[in-house]
């Protein structure tokens, strides 16, 4: 709606304004920019944030697709058992053999001869190592290859099978405390990634988004690849965890396709937008790199390079000979391969070996013996483990900057590599004839939002370096020794400091700085390490302790904020914003009427009306309309709005969903009209299912919307009730009781429904008084065939209907109640007549069904169908009459309520084609004065078929029919019928219904 501030006149809409847009340039510059009171609370945030502590436990682990792994999981994952801390980077191995000697844990030796498919390979007794069970508030498990993926049936799989996951989760559930929550999953065929949360954590949680990417067959299936999931803390922390599994192999090839998985996961991870809550969402979803932490683990598959894999497997042997005692079947096996080895002279392992291993069947005495620093005994695992690690490809992948390189990190590693091993073995690395290299294969990364920060800022500064060298350069500076020039190739210098592993010490601290910048958080690493000790895969499982400080939303000050910005939106949208002013003239109702708008006592298609005023109090201009509820209109169907203002025309008066601009001070009147006059409404509140009751939204753009009740008290009436309910009213009317379903079970009280005998006995009576006083009864009216049940009579001009619908309202009062039929002695029988008629044809409108439905027409079409295909003559005159009640008394109701309606048309017909009112010259009268010629004609026999009041008979008839056929049958199937057979039924139902309106000598000829 557009307004001219000149006039000051309301003013149509332009046709392409959309119901509920903004107004014109020029008024839209009057209001104030509209907010968003949860997008302020969202920006004041850092008032309302705390800093949490938790420790968050992440694991990984290949399974192999070995069914006895997972009863080894919970011992390890949430118990911390199966680490052997010699091995395992955790102590000293006195301080092993202390705590084993006080609670009795089992030896290597007894472990490996106790292996039982049915139970767990972890140590018995074994306590555990590391922090366990409450004393982490996020658990985060990451499996690979719980069903064979190596299976062309399986990596081909187009998707998950989901048994093996549930075989997972029970396992993980049983074994931590009680109330932890699974807050996060994914599967991707064998990969799953499982994430649980402590009771106080996981209600903290939110916006809880998982993914995956397949990099395997194709680059696309999901034998490799990763799973990931994002999870929001505190409303305010969000924490990404990544569980891959790269290519395989050990070839340059293999190292290149395991960088070319991480890009691939790293380039097609997507989030769901965050939801923060009140309608504040994030406009695009997150990617890796958007967290303020992210974890990234799993069997990465990164090798060992540049150093002989044999030479490596028997170098490790000879730490791992060292849990088993001597003579042992496995000690004896790891001897005699260092042996073998030692006869080499070319042996690499010659020296140490020798130095290792001794001469006697027994250890050396480390009695009097001082201990070592590990990292200064040049026999401890430490050493061993330190010589090898700056071979790890991932390591050097990294300072090539070709994968995870940006601001990842990895805790010291100080444990044997996690791959491969025998099966039911603790130290002993593959023994079969590939003799596998040992890797760390399997490892946790970790990165904070300040780590990938300051890798960006580093890399905008090599950049900028090398643009500022490429430019000197080219000006032919390139001897200036003026200025630093940095050329950097990280391939070809071997990468530069972002990655040190000889700077990992025992801590390992990450700063991540939130994501506004002013707030940091701190991401310590206390355990990272294998669990030497579980002996069910090829893989040995590791994982990571951290302890998280992160951001949390602190309820109380956040509602405290809340209400204070709440506060402050209110007092400047309160100045100068538009608003409207609603004044409802209720009339005088017997009810106490609350608010809104009332109507009081409503009868089936009784109009009433209730004047709501609009007056614009503000001191600009005000756009408003009647909103629209979900697709539905903005009123109900039984309300419609008239809209009065100066500046409408008389289309615009009806628009229910126009919308309008009143000028400050300038008002509007809005007719709010209640009837009931759909068929919808009439069965809903006739059975009480619903009631009229419901709510106008007045919304004004940029001010204060307006809800506005509506209700009225229904009254119960016998129009739009089924035939068969009808038969079961008691004589004082529907509104005598409620009309439940249960109505169906009650006896039937009347062959027919009462209301028809009512209304055709009061019609005929009528009727026969019009006919008998020829003075009142008006020529203009009965001139018309089909008087007075024609369309024309029925359909009366606005004022005409308004002068009789109190009279109409009356009849069906006394229909509804039981109460007789009585009329004003100052109307006219011609005028009873005609209402009588319309109130007849009215109700058999609104009856469900009608009186044949289309069940009972079929049976009936089916059967005349039937008939006409044998060779019997067609039925016709009283034959037929008989074969088509035959048919319908079938349902004995609706047989006497068909034979009702139609023999009172007859007798109808009959007498408004009476030979005695006949006049030749007025043919069409039904009560001209008697013709002396037409008594001629008939004494010398004139045929039925040219006899003036026979022809007009049946101009009576045809009238009738057209008028009762749509009243009679049941319209349901035409949508499905083609034109040729709708055309075909018609006929047949013309046919049907002519039969019964004919006089019998009619029928006779």
């Amino acid at each position: 709606m557009s307004s001219s501030r000149d006039s000051g006149e309301l003013q149509k809409s332009p046709s392409n304004r959309v119901p509920g847009s903004f107004p014109e340039d020029d008024i839209a510059s009057k209001f104030q920019v509209q907010r968003n009171l949860a997008r302020e609370v969202y920006d004041r945030r850092d008032e309302y944030t705390r800093t949490l502590k938790f420790k968050i436990k992440v694991g990984s682990w290949n399974v192999a697709a070995l069914p006895g792994t997972v009863r080894d999981l919970g011992e390890w994952f949430a118990h911390g058992k199966g680490i052997s801390k010699a091995q395992g980077g955790i102590g000293t191995k006195r301080d092993e053999e202390k705590k084993r000697e006080e609670h009795d844990v089992e030896g290597v030796v007894h472990q490996e001869k106790r292996q039982n498919p049915r139970a767990s390979t972890v140590p018995i007794n074994d306590p555990g190592d590391l922090p366990k069970d409450d004393e982490i508030g996020i658990y985060a498990l990451g499996l690979q290859e719980i069903v064979d993926v190596n299976s062309a049936a399986e990596a081909l799989r187009p998707f998950n099978d989901p048994h093996p996951s549930r075989i997972w989760k029970e396992a993980v559930s049983k074994a931590l405390p009680e109330g932890y929550a699974l807050v996060a999953e994914h599967q991707l065929i064998g990969l799953l990634l499982l994430v649980y949360a402590s009771p106080d954590i996981a209600k903290t949680v939110s916006s809880v988004s998982t993914t995956h990417v397949g990099t395997g067959l194709m680059g696309y299936m999901g034998n490799k690849g990763a799973v990931a999931a994002r999870i929001v803390l505190g409303e305010r922390t969000k924490v990404v965890f990544v569980n891959s599994h790269l290519a395989a192999g050990s070839d340059k090839a293999s190292l290149d396709r395991r960088n070319w998985d991480f890009g691939q996961i790293m380039q097609r991870t997507r989030f769901a937008p965050v939801d923060h809550g009140n309608g504040v969402v994030e406009e695009i979803g997150d990617e890796i790199g958007d967290e303020d932490f992210a974890f990234w683990f799993g069997d990465l598959n990164y090798r060992l390079g540049s150093i002989p894999g044999e030479d490596v497997r028997r170098l490790l042997m000879l730490h791992t000979r060292d849990e088993y005692g001597t003579k042992q079947a496995s000690a004896v096996h790891i001897e005699k391969e260092l042996k073998i080895d030692s006869d080499h002279p070319e042996s690499s392992l010659k020296s140490m070996a020798s130095m290792k291993i001794g001469s006697g069947d027994t250890e050396p005495s480390t009695e009097h013996e001082e201990e070592l620093d590990p990292s200064e005994d040049p026999t401890s695992v430490q050493t061993t483990v330190s010589s090898l690690i700056v071979h790890d490809q991932l390591h050097e992948q990294m300072r090539l900057k070709k994968a995870f390189s940006e601001g990842w990190r990895e805790g010291p590693i100080k444990f044997l590599p996690t791959y491969k091993y025998d099966i039911g073995s603790v130290g002993m690395f593959d023994s079969s004839e590939k003799k596998r290299a040992p890797s760390w294969c399997d490892r946790i990364l970790y990165r904070t939002r300040k780590d990938y920060v300051e890798y960006l800022k580093r890399e905008k500064e090599h950049d900028e370096a090398r643009r500022r060298d490429q430019e000197m350069k080219a000006r032919g500076l390139e001897g200036s020794t003026d200025e630093v020039i940095f050329d950097n190739d990280a391939e070809a210098d071997g990468g530069d400091d972002d990655y040190d592993e000889n700077n990992e010490g025992d801590e390992h601290v990450s700063a991540g700085a939130s994501q506004d910048g002013t707030v940091e958080d701190r991401l310590h690493i206390e355990y990272y390490t294998s669990h030497q000790r579980v002996l069910s895969s090829d893989h040995k499982p590791l994982d990571a302790i951290f302890t998280m400080e992160y951001d949390a939303v602190d309820p109380e000050r956040k509602t405290a904020i809340h209400q204070e910005v709440a506060r402050e939106i209110d007092r400047a949208e309160n100045e100068g914003r538009p608003a409207i002013t609603v004044i409802i003239e209720n009339h005088n109702h017997a009810r106490d009427r609350g608010e809104g708008c009332y109507f009081g006592d409503i009868r089936f298609r009784e109009e009433k009306s209730i004047t709501v005023t609009l007056a614009n109090t503000s001191p600009v201009l005000a756009n408003f309309c009647f909103l629209a509820k979900q697709g539905v209109e903005a009123t109900p169907s039984w309300v419609r709005l008239v809209f009065h203002h100066k500046a409408l025309d008389e289309k615009c008066k009806h628009l229910n969903m126009l919308d309008f601009t009143l000028q400050p001070g300038d008002t509007m009147n809005v007719e709010v009209i209640a009837q009931v006059i759909h068929p919808s409404d009439l069965a809903s509140f006739n059975e009480g299912i619903s009631k009229p009751d419901d709510i106008l939204i007045l919304q004004v753009r940029n001010g204060p919307d307006h809800f506005i009740p509506i209700h009225a008290k229904w009254l119960r009436s016998c129009f739009g009730v089924p035939l068969d309910k009808l038969v079961r009213l008691p004589k004082e009317g529907a509104r005598s009781k409620p009309l439940p379903a249960a109505l169906d079970k009650e006896d039937v009280r009347w062959s027919a429904p009462r209301e028809l005998f009512r209304l055709t006995e009061s019609l005929e009576e009528n009727l026969s008084a019009a006919i008998a006083s020829n003075n009142d009864y008006s020529h203009d009216q009965t001139a018309k065939i089909g008087w007075p049940f024609s369309q024309d009579a029925n359909n009366a001009a606005p004022e005409q209907a308004n002068q009789h619908a109190s009279d109409l309202l009356a009849i069906r009062e006394a229909l509804d109640t039981g109460s007789p039929l009585d009329f004003p002695s100052s109307i006219p029988p011609v005028t009873k007549t005609e209402l009588l008629a319309r109130t007849l044809v009215l109700f058999l409108s609104y009856m469900p069904g009608r009186l044949i439905p289309d069940a009972l027409w079929f049976q009936l079409s089916s059967s005349l169908a039937e008939h006409e295909k044998t060779k019997r003559p067609p039925l016709a005159g009283e034959d037929l009459r008989s074969h088509i009640l035959d048919v319908i008394s079938a349902s004995p109701i609706r047989s006497v309520s068909f034979t009702f309606i139609t023999f009172m048309l007859q007798r109808i017909i009959s007498q408004l084609a009476s030979p005695e009112d006949q006049d030749e010259s007025k043919i069409s009268s039904p009560l001209g004065p008697k013709s002396p010629e037409a008594l001629l004609k008939r004494a010398r026999g004139m045929s039925l078929a040219t006899d003036p009041r026979s022809l007009r008979r049946r101009e009576i008839e045809k009238a009738y029919v057209e008028v009762f056929l749509p009243l009679v049958f049941e319209v349901g199937r035409k949508a499905a019928m083609s034109a040729k057979a709708r055309k075909a039924e018609a006929e047949r139902k013309r046919i049907v219904l002519e039969i019964f309106l004919r006089s019998r000598d009619e029928n006779g000829m």
